[in-house]
């Protein structure tokens, strides 16, 4: 099960990430794929040191909501907005005197008097990321204005999504969750490449398990029902990053311990042998049926402090061998 971003929305989903380190997550709490999808989401955020939360979000129904976002051209021009609920009062003059430093506004009014909490100041421009996980349209109409200060990122798999979001990821038909771990693997990758690699990389062997590092990320793969990360990678792979499969042991490490939410993972690779020959590391959270079975189908070593299975699958192929652990996943 194969899903990527264009190219445009990922290069785009990477910069208003740079931007924001404060990001709020929106999902129906009644749909249990945008939930899980979420969590993950918010597991991957967190790693890298942003302040996000997870807002469950009891959608109601679509034709209660607006379609789109309400145009306003005045809230283009402005930074910030200044409400004056008037109540039992009305506004009958409203005047201004410049200083030297700033401004001053006069109110005339009549009937009851105004109060400090009537008046409120609120910025225009985008302070935050809200990503909204599987609803359809989003209510800006709400009296406090509730979404007008978030840069939002709509991700949907409804066909009768609204597209409300300055970054659309509507993909009708695809599972939410692989369209979810697409943007993670663009998040990490991101991170590793900038932040991460960077500092972490000091010596000659590490410089050399970057360009491995990330060609794993790219070929990472979600199977949801298995709660599965899964990788294959060919011999073509560490020839073209300068690697073998002793460089594995760092990597695995950095994607155990990183920025992915599962129960299971499961990477395969071809091992240069005559003949070739395709050996695989399996590790759970927890030891389950699945790493009981694959110990005794195959000759295997587990680690003894971690939930971890090396094995030979005795295959020559990736195909051959992803295909018979299938059989036990």
């Amino acid at each position: 099960m194969t899903f990527a971003l264009e190219s445009n929305v990922a290069n785009d989903v990477r910069e208003c990430l740079r931007v924001y380190d404060d990001v709020d997550i929106l999902s129906d709490i009644n749909n249990e794929q945008a939930q899980k999808a979420a969590e993950a989401l918010l597991f991957s955020l967190k790693h890298f040191g942003k302040n996000a939360n997870l807002k469950p979000f009891s959608f109601v129904s679509q034709a209660a909501l607006p379609k789109q976002f309400p145009a306003d051209k005045n809230r283009d021009r402005a930074d910030f907005l200044i409400s004056i609920k008037e109540g039992g009062t009305k506004l009958a003059q409203l005047f201004y005197e410049k200083t030297e430093s700033g401004l001053n506004l006069f109110l005339k009014t009549k009937g009851r008097a105004l109060k400090k909490e009537d008046i409120i100041l609120q910025p225009l421009k985008a302070e935050k990321l809200l990503i909204c996980v599987g609803l359809p349209s989003l209510d800006y109409s709400t009296g406090n204005n509730a979404f007008y200060n978030y840069f939002v990122l709509n991700i949907d798999n409804n066909n009768q999504n609204k597209h409300f979001g300055d970054i659309n990821m509507v993909y009708p038909g695809e599972q939410l969750e692989i369209i979810v771990f697409s943007l993670i693997k663009e998040i990490v990758r991101d991170f590793w490449q900038n932040q991460f690699v960077s500092q972490a990389y000091q010596n000659e062997s590490g410089h050399k398990e970057k360009p491995l590092l990330l060609r794993v990320v790219s070929r990472l793969m979600w199977k949801p029902q298995k709660e599965l990360l899964f990788c294959p990678l060919s011999l073509m792979d560490f020839r073209a990053t300068g690697t073998t499969a002793k460089n594995l042991a760092f990597v695995l490490k950095q994607i155990v311990n990183g920025p992915f939410l599962f129960q299971r993972f499961l990477l395969l690779w071809e091992q240069n042998s005559s003949p070739l020959t395709v050996k695989g590391v399996f590790f759970a959270r927890y030891k389950d049926d699945v790493f009981a079975v694959l110990s005794q189908r195959f000759a295997s070593q587990a680690h003894t402090n971690a939930c971890a299975l090396l094995f030979d699958t005795g295959y020559s192929t990736l195909t051959q061998a992803e295909k018979e652990i299938a059989n036990f996943l």
